[in-house]
């Protein structure tokens, strides 16, 4: 079952809506776990990020980049992601504010990404799958 447009663009749109270091960490969660395990995220993240503007948009953007780059994400999915954020410098690494800055965006903005670092791993993603084809078996 895919997870309601509402619930990718609540959580997005209440992310962007203020400096991402005050955003709520379960807010963090739910967007990188809808980015990383909902079976097709993209075109809800699309219309969102198409409704939001200025620096509600560079945040989502941002925070969108920042979650793509973490290992637990396939890799046809990461490329999906970074043509729908659509950086327009070259970013190849380098620190949270390099990034920060190649979104026109400040040090206040840093969110704290280690609320999200349990729902990256190995056995979290193994165990989301597992529930994920328990729940699509026949009953």
């Amino acid at each position: 079952m895919t997870t309601p447009v509402t619930s990718i663009s609540n959580a997005l749109t209440a992310l962007a809506s203020a400096p991402l270091a005050q955003a709520a960490p379960e807010t963090l969660i739910e967007v990188a776990l809808l980015v990383w395990y909902d079976p097709d995220p993209l075109p809800s993240l699309k219309r969102t990020l198409d409704a939001l503007e200025g620096i509600q948009q560079r945040r989502a953007r941002f925070a969108l980049d920042v979650i793509r780059r973490y290992p637990c994400i396939e890799l046809e999915r990461q490329r999906a992601l970074r043509d729908l954020v659509d950086l327009k410098v070259s970013f190849e690494g380098g620190s949270m504010v390099d990034l920060l800055n190649a979104w026109d965006l400040d040090e206040t903005e840093t969110p704290n990404t280690k609320a999200i670092l349990p729902y990256q791993t190995r056995h979290y993603a193994d165990e989301r799958r597992k529930q994920a084809s328990r729940t699509r078996l026949p009953r």
